[in-house]
């Protein structure tokens, strides 16, 4: 299996991946995935702050999470967080997720792959893994940052990744160990991070790979494979 790994800000503009590509967001967007899916919703969306109106006409009575910049606090039922999405009832609902940083990087793996658009994170870690090696494609693993910053836990994640699909060792327990430090430290001030890191460090709670593909109606869904 080829195997590549890089960071999402070194994708060139016009670049195409002829593979399956894992959106690494370990702190948010691809651990949130697995999180909504496994409350069971009836269609887990997608959107940014230009298709939210169109969205909600297509989904009546959906429940808004996640975070934006234009949008005040109190029109999201909960943050993007993973400790705030934990606590989502999402069974049977139609949910529309938004982000500053996750709804661009996932638009964008939409445009430039010719293959399935997974999201990889700590909490789904061996499920993806296993369904990966089900498949010769080649597997592109791509490394979200923060707006262009390198940030630690998607480094790690994106290298456990890699070794679990070529049978190479890792160190867990150090590695986890480290991006909590990293995280206390670029996320100082955000007393929510403590809730978060419990949630973070769940490896391989759930059997879920989200698949990320455009649906008929237009917008970017995501779904259980």
């Amino acid at each position: 299996m080829n195997i590549e790994r890089f960071w999402f800000h070194h994708l060139a503009v016009n670049q195409k991946l002829d593979g399956n590509v894992v959106m690494v967001d370990a702190n948010a967007a691809s651990s949130n995935m697995s999180v909504l899916l496994s409350k069971q919703p009836n269609h887990l969306v997608v959107v940014n702050e230009q298709s939210l109106s169109q969205a909600r006409d297509a989904y009546p009575n959906s429940v808004l999470v996640g975070e934006s910049r234009s949008l005040p606090e109190n029109e999201f039922s909960a943050s993007n967080h993973i400790s705030d999405i934990a606590q989502v009832d999402g069974k049977g609902r139609n949910i529309l997720w938004m982000s500053n940083n996750g709804s661009r990087v996932f638009e964008r793996a939409i445009k430039i792959s010719r293959g399935k658009i997974l999201a990889g994170a700590f909490n789904n870690c061996s499920a993806l893994v296993n369904f990966l090696r089900s498949d010769l494609s080649t597997v592109y693993i791509i490394m979200a940052g923060n707006q262009g910053d390198e940030v630690l836990e998607d480094r790690i994640c994106g290298e456990l990744i890699e070794k679990r699909l070529k049978g190479e060792s890792f160190d867990w327990l150090t590695q986890k160990e480290q991006v909590a430090q990293f995280l206390l430290k670029y996320c100082v001030g955000q007393k929510q991070i403590y809730d978060d890191l419990s949630y973070l460090f769940n490896l391989d709670q759930f059997d879920i790979i989200p698949g990320c593909s455009i649906n008929d109606s237009g917008f970017l869904e995501v779904r259980k494979l």
